[in-house]
């Protein structure tokens, strides 16, 4: 069959619903206990038939469900199911973002409303042992930029370890995740100005004043979009 306008023919768009069919059915089993962790699903076949679906769908089915970590397909051995982990629900976020790279900007637009807030719960939080942690990071940095290193890995520590003094395990899978994503697109600017605003939102921090740590990490994030926008990298 010729495809239609847009170059995708009524079969493609026939066999993607029917995908999106049998992910809906096996989920359906899975959260109401018919197919439980750690249980093998019937061979490939087999299930085939039950679901009344080819083969073929059946496999891009749990492949899309092992990517969302409701399945573990074992090359051999058979498809077991698996429970997803909070940065398992992320996975499919981090594939759109990885495969659209214009989204790559309106993220960055997403961290600075996030990452100040983060900056804020952390001034709320933060321990003697939290602040030294920080200050020891930040000054890492330093050194590493008076060697001539590259810093992108301290400066990813940093703020990891903001989110983890802010105390919501959420947020940390989700800048975790998002980090990776543009582990290979990164814009590294001035480092003595990173050192010097990540020095202003310790020193707020240290304060216990949320609002001055909302603002240096807003104004962190600022300097950063207009470097990375401007080359077309990421920090």
């Amino acid at each position: 069959m010729e495809p239609e306008a847009g170059g995708v023919s009524a079969v493609d768009r026939t066999h993607h619903r029917l995908a999106e069919y049998v992910i809906d059915e096996l989920l359906g089993q899975i959260r109401n206990g018919s197919f439980l962790p750690g249980q093998r699903l019937p061979p490939e076949p087999e299930l085939a038939k039950q679901l009344g679906v080819s083969r073929g769908t059946l496999r891009e089915a749990t492949i899309e469900l092992s990517r969302m970590g409701y399945l573990d397909v074992r090359q051999g051995i058979g498809t077991f199911v698996t429970v997803p982990d909070r940065r398992a629900v992320l996975r499919p976020f981090k594939t759109l973002l990885l495969e659209v790279p214009r989204l790559r900007g309106e993220l960055l637009q997403f961290r600075r409303i996030i990452e100040p807030e983060v900056a804020a719960l952390a001034a709320a939080n933060a321990t003697e042992q939290d602040v030294a942690r920080l200050r020891g990071l930040v000054s890492k940095q330093q050194t590493m930029a008076s060697k001539n290193r590259r810093t992108h890995k301290a400066d990813a520590n940093f703020h990891r370890e903001l989110a983890r003094i802010a105390d919501n395990s959420l947020v940390l899978d989700f800048l975790d995740a998002l980090r990776e994503v543009f582990e290979e697109h990164r814009y590294e600017g001035p480092t003595d100005v990173t050192v010097e605003q990540h020095a202003a939102i310790v020193d707020a921090i240290a304060a216990g004043d949320e609002e001055a740590a909302r603002r240096a990490a807003a104004k962190h994030l600022d300097w950063v979009m207009s470097g990375a926008l401007a080359d077309d990298f990421i920090v």
